[in-house]
């Protein structure tokens, strides 16, 4: 049995020692475009229909276990914004302003190889753990000169509110030059993210985004 133990010890000391050996740490910052599905009336004014903008930042880590496989890791925040005109008739207008903050957290798949000494080429694959820092939606109304505001928040305790928690499942490739990084990529939401009945939210999100490993 201690025979067993030490043999497994060692094996798996080597075997991190190999993947460390190939690991890199990195900076990541790049666009993000997002956008909610719903056909739920409510849910689609009060979170847009139309894409969210907005960007990413935050650190990755990437490590080689076999070959050509290799695993990333990341610790993203993002932030989307989502602006809209409602009504726009003459000098009226009501407006809606959302904003979204997030923390990704990416666990993907990458297989790839070397083109030339200086050039890499990879796909990858895998969930993308999401959780909402806070999200808002301001809608402002000016009537005849006269012009007032009202938030809403999309977590809490009401019956719209979302859950914070989202997983998506995402593709995507990349070019590595060097030390750079360019990828490109698409999540799918898998959860719904509210708890009415009949409803269903979800966000899918692309990023194109740029690199650097140390």
């Amino acid at each position: 049995m201690k025979k067993t133990m030490k043999v497994t010890l060692v094996a798996g000391l080597i075997i991190f020692g190999a993947t460390t050996a190939n690991a890199q740490l990195g900076i990541q910052a790049g666009y993000v475009n997002s956008k909610f599905n719903t056909k739920n009336t409510f849910l689609k004014y009060a979170h847009g229909d139309k894409g969210y903008n907005g960007f990413e930042v935050g650190l990755t880590y990437d490590m080689g276990i076999q070959g050509p496989v290799g695993l990333h890791y990341g610790v993203l925040y993002t932030m989307t914004k989502n602006n809209k005109d409602l009504i726009a008739v003459g000098g009226n207008s009501i407006t809606a302003k959302r904003t979204g903050h997030y923390l990704n957290v990416p666990f993907r798949l990458t297989v790839g190889g070397n083109v030339s000494n200086a050039v890499r080429l990879f796909a990858y694959g895998g969930p993308n753990f999401t959780i909402g820092l806070s999200g808002k939606t301001t809608n402002t109304a000016n009537i005849l000169n006269v012009s007032g505001g009202k938030d809403y928040s999309w977590y809490g305790d009401h019956n719209e509110a979302l859950s914070r928690f989202d997983l998506k499942l995402g593709l995507g490739a990349g070019v590595q030059f060097h030390h750079f990084v360019l990828t490109a990529g698409y999540d799918w939401g898998l959860i719904n993210s509210v708890g009415l009945d009949n409803s269903t939210l979800k966000r899918n999100q692309l990023n194109v985004s740029l690199g650097y490993q140390f």
